[in-house]
């Protein structure tokens, strides 16, 4: 970044990436104002890390702005979008969250990231049976991933579905099998 402001001092990417550059935890306000600095020159550059920053301080309406800019800036990154909708999850707008995570998995139907958050959000929006169709469709699953995932998964779906105790703690127990010791 320094060296790149050296040869270009309006580098707009060259000044996102000293800016982004602080760690956000613990350093929220100082991160926030150099991203301000930025933003006053160049707002579309850095309009997703205002938007990752400001949801990490709990600001919600303010990083769903940013965020919303950002995609509107370039819809072409498949992570913004999942971004996007899982601000709007949290801010409780899930029809716009769904149609967020729905546009982007039209674009990109495997990708990793979307795939497992539209399942979350199905299986945690009151919708376990429809997280369960669409972890079936394996024609549309993300590729290197192994099948016992998927499978645990939908068992977790399967609880939220029943209800039964003996259905959750089964579920429960097998991803705690996984975790390293």
């Amino acid at each position: 970044a320094a060296r790149a402001l050296e040869l270009d001092p309006a580098n707009s990417d060259a000044e996102v990436a000293r800016a982004t550059l602080i760690p956000f935890y613990g350093n929220w306000a100082q991160a926030e104002a150099e991203m301000r600095k930025v933003y006053r020159r160049h707002p579309q550059a850095i309009e997703f890390h205002m938007a990752r920053l400001l949801a990490q301080t709990g600001r919600l309406r303010e990083a769903l702005g940013h965020a919303g800019r950002a995609v509107a800036n370039d819809p072409e990154v498949p992570r913004w979008l999942n971004f996007l909708g899982a601000l709007l999850w949290d801010a409780g707008r899930l029809e716009e969250a769904e149609r967020s995570f729905d546009t982007a998995l039209a674009r990109w139907p495997r990708h990793v990231l979307l795939w497992f958050n539209r399942f979350e959000f199905l299986a945690s929006t009151g919708r376990p049976r429809a997280a369960i169709a669409f972890a079936a469709d394996h024609g549309r699953r993300p590729t290197g991933i192994p099948d016992r995932r998927f499978e645990l998964m939908t068992a977790k779906a399967r609880a939220l579905a029943s209800g039964a105790a003996t259905d959750i703690t089964r579920p429960v127990g097998e991803v705690n099998a996984t975790l390293p010791k």
